[in-house]
């Protein structure tokens, strides 16, 4: 496998700060702020703690929350460059409106997705990587398939770190409709695949005048693009 052959089914940009209680007296100017960049952005949840809001097209989801917020994107575009420029405006309003000078972590999470036909099939696919050594035989004295095979690996130095993660997955998705829609159908929906999961994250505090969020994001994605491809090829 080669990383071409996924989809980036989900990117998640987080940041982590101190406590920010100003997040309870101007959540709605921080929110007016969003909405007249992004005019169609959809009130989701508001509690003290939290607020989060939604935007259908992308399909995006914005969080902010006492000591962190993030920002996630749903089938997004390997590119990455409309969502690292959401990315980049979102902190902003953030940390000026909640007057945060410390980031604590910034993560950038890529959640890649390659389908297959079955869940057999992508548990060969990661055997196939060699990341795993599998025993030979019948182990614990079972004859069967493999599934789900998982491979999770983190690195910390001393100012990044790396969670890189390939496992095969089943997603299953139900829908059981209200007995007052009898015209709507009940179904179950399962999606297997190879997931490649890596999140690249800070390990130490970094002021907010010494970070590019734009120019640090574009080096993470392009960081995570060319090492994933060992991942994938079993460190070879």
């Amino acid at each position: 496998m080669r990383l071409s052959d996924f989809l980036l089914d989900r990117a998640i940009v987080e940041i982590r700060y101190p406590p920010a209680l100003l997040h309870w007296d101007r959540a709605g100017r921080l929110w007016s702020t969003m909405k007249g960049k992004w005019p169609e952005l959809r009130l989701h949840q508001a509690q003290p703690s939290q607020t989060i809001f939604t935007l259908a097209s992308p399909r995006r989801e914005a969080v902010v929350e006492l000591e962190q917020a993030r920002i996630i994107e749903f089938k997004t575009d390997k590119a990455l460059p409309s969502f690292i420029e959401a990315v980049y405006d979102f902190f902003d309003v953030v940390l000026v409106t909640l007057e945060i000078d410390t980031i604590e972590r910034i993560g950038f999470r890529q959640i890649f997705l390659h389908k297959t036909q079955d869940a057999s099939t992508a548990a060969g696919l990661v055997a196939d990587t060699g990341v795993l050594r599998l025993p030979p035989g019948s182990p614990f004295g079972i004859t069967g398939k493999l599934l789900g095979p998982e491979y999770v690996v983190r690195w910390e130095g001393d100012t990044l770190g790396v969670r890189a993660a390939l496992k095969a997955e089943t997603r299953t998705l139900d829908y059981n409709p209200p007995p007052s829609t009898p015209e709507l159908d009940a179904f179950r929906r399962e999606t297997h695949g190879v997931v490649c999961d890596v999140d690249l994250f800070t390990t130490q505090p970094i002021t907010v005048d010494q970070l590019n969020v734009r120019e640090w994001l574009q080096q993470a994605a392009l960081t995570v693009h060319r090492d994933a491809e060992s991942l994938l090829g079993g460190w070879r």
